[in-house]
């Protein structure tokens, strides 16, 4: 009798795209953690300058997005 190859269980799958998609989310969250310090040495800038920085670009990522779904939800084809 020949031998069913098994696909793997369910749920090792579901957690092993979860891990994935975990490392892929905190890479860029890590990068500025690691390069604070070196770049705050350079060119001497405190956490406030960071901190600054990050809040800008938050908001400026942000700010776009509900035209973006708007145009979205318009230009769809239907």
């Amino acid at each position: 009798m020949a031998r069913i190859a098994r696909l793997p269980h369910f749920a090792g799958v579901i957690l092993a795209c979860g891990c994935l998609i975990g490392m892929l989310g905190f890479g860029p969250r890590s990068g500025m953690g690691f390069l604070l310090t070196p770049m705050s040495s350079a060119h001497s800038w405190g956490r406030d300058v960071f901190a600054l920085a990050l809040a800008i670009q938050m908001l400026l990522w942000a700010r776009p997005n509900p035209s973006r779904a708007r145009w979205r939800i318009v230009s769809a084809p239907r």
